[in-house]
């Protein structure tokens, strides 16, 4: 579908028009020949996050474990999501971009930090909307939905300048984003159907750290049948890991047309 061009106008306000099927075809195309790079990249980030708290999980259930276990996601998340907004920004733009992008902000100090209070700034800001009635912490969560994206694009903006950027961007734009995500919901009901199976077979597991697991062979075994070695449960992983690419690029479709930054023309 050669149908676009791609340009670098002045920002702006602009309410998207363009349907979620045309969102995520273009996404498709941008991910020609990259969708083997992208994964590997989202999996690497998501060990990164994930990583740690699950051997932490492993090394036991007191309070000073889950303490760090936790900071440590909340200290991560924000320059993490930062990296991966870089790359999968520069897929769509068609940057050829690689783990430079992906570990700017862990790189960059400054940077580091500003994507660790957008993080903050925004988790806050959601909980406590939250707290008064769940519409408004939705509403919350779409109004700064696309900031990851403004520090990507504008990396010398404050993390409240980066927040009220996002914020006006969605003004308009909060229900097309909605209904583009919820094109996705029939693809993550198949790919969540083996998650769910696992869920089941992880009760089994509930309570049991490393140590418990090497000193009882039976719960080893268990544990590697229903997780190492099932090829349902590895390969509705890695379609997870798949869609979820799918759906962040065409995100960043749906951020370059509201903030005017991709102007779609049919091609001639």
């Amino acid at each position: 579908m050669n149908y676009y061009d791609y340009t670098r106008p002045q920002p702006g306000h602009y309410v998207v028009t363009q349907s979620s099927r045309n969102i995520k075809a273009l996404a498709k195309q941008s991910l020609q020949g990259k969708w083997a790079a992208a994964i590997g990249m989202a999996l690497l980030i998501e060990l990164i996050i994930s990583g740690p708290g699950i051997i932490f999980s492993f090394l036991g259930s007191n309070k000073l474990i889950s303490f760090l276990s936790d900071v440590y996601t909340v200290a991560i998340t924000g320059p993490a999501t930062a990296g991966l907004s870089l790359y999968y920004l520069g897929i769509f733009r068609m940057q050829d971009p690689g783990s430079k992008e992906l570990f700017t902000p862990f790189n960059d100090k400054v940077l580091f930090i500003k994507a660790l209070l957008v993080y903050c700034s925004m988790l806050m800001r959601i909980i406590l909307l939250s707290f008064l009635f769940v519409v408004p912490g939705v509403i919350a969560a779409y109004k700064y939905s696309l900031s990851f994206k403004v520090l990507a694009d504008h990396p010398e903006m404050t993390p409240q300048e980066v927040l009220s950027e996002s914020a006006r961007i969605m003004d308009g734009n909060k229900l097309k984003l909605l209904m583009l995500q919820l094109s996705f919901f029939f693809l993550y009901f198949i790919v969540s159907i083996p998650k769910g199976i696992s869920s089941y077979q992880a009760q089994a597991f509930v309570g049991a750290n490393l140590s418990d697991l090497m000193a009882n062979i039976d719960l080893f075994n268990k544990f590697y049948d229903a997780y190492v070695s099932n090829p349902i449960i590895i390969i509705s992983y890695v379609f997870g890991v798949l869609l979820n690419v799918y759906v962040q690029v065409s995100e960043c479709c749906f951020y370059d047309l509201a903030s005017g930054s991709l102007i779609v023309k049919q091609a001639s």
